[in-house]
C-alpha cells in the first residue's frame, strides 16, 4: 500500500483507491499506474497544485525564527 498522485487533480491519494477523494474522478488502474508518479516523502502538494519541498519548509521556519529573535531582541533592547 502506498500513495500516488491523481492523474486528474494531482492530489496525493491511496494507491488502491477506485475514486479520487479530492476531485471525485473514477480511477482506472491502468491509467493511474501509467500516468501517476509515486509520491515521495520529500514533496507535498497544496490544494492549489503547487509542490512544496521539505527544504522550502525548513528554510521558511528558519527565517521565521530569525525574524522572531530579532523582534525579541529589539523589544528587550529598547524597553
Amino acid at each position: 500500500m502506498g500513495f500516488l498522485k491523481c492523474p486528474f487533480c494531482g492530489q496525493e491519494i491511496d494507491s488502491e483507491a477506485k475514486k479520487c477523494f479530492f476531485c471525485g474522478n473514477e480511477l482506472n488502474s491502468s491509467l493511474v499506474n501509467s500516468n501517476s508518479l509515486q509520491v515521495s516523502g520529500r514533496q507535498f502538494t497544496t490544494n492549489a497544485g503547487h509542490s512544496i519541498s521539505i527544504v522550502k519548509i525548513l528554510l521558511f521556519i528558519f527565517l521565521c525564527a530569525i525574524v522572531l529573535s530579532l523582534v525579541i531582541f529589539l523589544i528587550r533592547h529598547f524597553h
